[in-house]
């Protein structure tokens, strides 16, 4: 089976390091609402003054941390031009400190491959204008993804959006950066847990295959 993997030997030759949650905010706003903010009536207003926080997708502040990042920045499209409860890109890159905790944690240490985790769609976000050898070699780990988890792999474009965590990591780290959205399309609110069974059973495996993989980079 793919999923036989030496736990022991791949964890005394790589290291895994995970972050569970990049948004702690937004995550709180979506949970419990928005007394939870510093400035309730600030959220409130971003919000168009609905009490309902399924579809914030933001930061706090009403902007989206995967906008934030340095690759193709300026050009990303859909942005609203002021705090939102998604796609607002922020006054520059790496303004929110979310982003730039992340980027500058992704400075401090050698990671040879990495992935972001978002929640709906099933397809795996694999290429950022990557080209040649690097192409190659994030071609083929991300087929190994689809193959264990069933995501179709999102097809390239020549003027992809950008701004996304491993859009950066792809083109300033020159390594496979992956973005796969894990469960079955919901639209604009969390994915009920319900769901946690298949997506657990399809991406259980995923960290020690790509820590497997890096041991050959």
């Amino acid at each position: 089976s793919s999923d036989l993997y030496n736990v022991k030997n791949v964890l005394n030759s790589t290291s895994i390091w995970f972050v569970p949650m990049v948004n702690p905010d937004g995550v709180t706003l979506n949970q419990f609402g928005h007394t939870t903010a510093k400035r309730p009536a600030e959220v409130l207003k971003i919000n168009g003054y609905s009490k309902d926080f399924t579809a914030w997708k933001a930061n706090i502040r009403g902007v989206d941390l995967n906008r934030q990042y340095p690759a193709g920045w300026d050009a990303i499209r859909n942005n609203p031009g002021k705090p939102s409860p998604q796609n607002y890109k922020g006054p520059r890159p790496l303004s929110e400190p979310e982003a730039k905790a992340i980027f500058d944690f992704t400075l401090d240490r050698n990671f040879k491959i990495a992935l972001a985790y978002h929640s709906s769609g099933e397809i795996l976000y694999w290429s950022y204008k990557t080209k040649g050898d690097l192409r190659d070699k994030t071609r083929k780990l991300a087929l190994m993804i689809s193959a264990k988890t069933g995501y179709s792999l999102v097809k390239e474009t020549p003027n992809p959006s950008g701004g996304g965590y491993t859009d950066w990591f792809l083109e300033s780290m020159k390594r496979p950066g992956f973005t796969p959205e894990i469960s079955p399309y919901v639209g604009q609110r969390p994915v009920p847990v319900s769901s946690f069974p298949s997506i657990w059973r399809k991406n259980h495996s995923i960290g020690l295959m790509m820590a497997s993989e890096a041991l050959k980079l």
